[in-house]
């Protein structure tokens, strides 16, 4: 099983590729996908 950093990094990388200019991510370092369900 992989570690969690690597699991949230490649989600992170994931996220990114659909999103690529979240102004949410480059701030708090939130993935895209979780900053969306963030007000």
């Amino acid at each position: 099983m992989l570690p969690l950093e690597i699991l949230s990094l490649m989600m992170w990388k994931a996220a990114e590729a659909t999103r690529p200019s979240e102004p949410a991510t480059a701030a708090t370092g939130i993935p895209p996908s979780v900053a969306v369900t963030r007000p």
